[in-house]
């Protein structure tokens, strides 16, 4: 992404899952004006689209790495990538 490129809002929150070792991370993707984003969510290998029927909506079942964590990024084009690392 270039440097005009926006913002994206990532809301999200984790649960654990019935797998072990497993958390759902789940939320949503949206611009600045809360516009849904169809964009690509990718956790601890784990990916999903936010397009289409789940437009700007994603939910994964993550592992936890060796740290306990899980690293969620969001790609979209005209945005700007968004990476944060959750500790559940």
């Amino acid at each position: 992404a270039g440097p005009d490129a926006r913002l994206m809002v990532v809301d999200f929150k984790t649960s654990p899952s019935s797998k072990a070792g497993r958390y759902l991370v789940y939320g949503t993707i949206t611009d600045s004006s809360s516009t849904p984003v169809c964009a690509l969510a990718l956790a601890n290998g784990k990916e999903m689209f936010s397009c289409g029927s789940n437009l700007g909506q994603f939910q994964l079942e993550a592992p936890l790495d060796a740290k306990g964590q899980i690293t969620l990024f969001v790609f979209a084009s005209g945005f700007q990538p968004f990476k944060v690392v959750i500790t559940p």
